[in-house]
């Protein structure tokens, strides 16, 4: 095929391929393949066709309550030829809470740690050397979280002489 067919091919295809949070990425990657792939054009069409389709499904069933994701990037819709591929995966709504409960426990335990080193700063500052050494919470500290005894060192650099890291 001609570069102006495969180049129309590839506009027709990127004029169809829906955007992910309200922007399109990797038109050049995806223009690359269309070069090397020379896609016929009933191949084309064939992806214009599940993108619809794709998408009839994803406002059917957020109508129904349920969820269906956006294709992935372009270019990975192309390498992976998702065209052949069923239309999308549902998740329930049982689904969504679990990945809204997940985000919000990576949250509260950011929080923690906040907390946690905030605390430590001002026991550091407060406690003797070997009061801080003897804490059960410390040594657990020490051994569960990764970082903690270099960021306990630049706190009270007396420690350093006293643990090992």
């Amino acid at each position: 095929m001609t570069d102006s067919i495969i180049a129309q091919l590839f506009t027709q295809f990127w004029k169809a391929y829906p955007a992910r949070n309200k922007t399109k990425i990797g038109r050049y990657p995806c223009s690359l393949w269309f070069e090397a792939k020379n896609p016929s054009p009933s191949t084309v069409r064939a992806m214009i066709d599940w993108l619809e389709q794709s998408k009839a499904n994803r406002d059917a069933t957020g109508k129904e309550g349920t969820f269906h994701a956006a294709p992935c990037d372009p270019i990975r819709f192309l390498r992976e030829r998702m065209w052949e591929d069923p239309i999308g995966v549902i998740l329930t709504k049982t689904q969504r809470y679990d990945a809204k409960v997940k985000k919000q426990d990576k949250y509260h335990r950011a929080q923690k740690r906040k907390e946690l080193k905030e605390l430590w700063t001002s026991l550091l500052a407060d406690w003797t050397v070997d009061k801080i050494l003897n804490n059960h919470s410390f040594k657990v500290e020490c051994e569960s979280t990764p970082g903690f005894k270099a960021w306990a060192i630049k706190q009270r650099p007396g420690l350093g002489k006293n643990i090992a890291l």
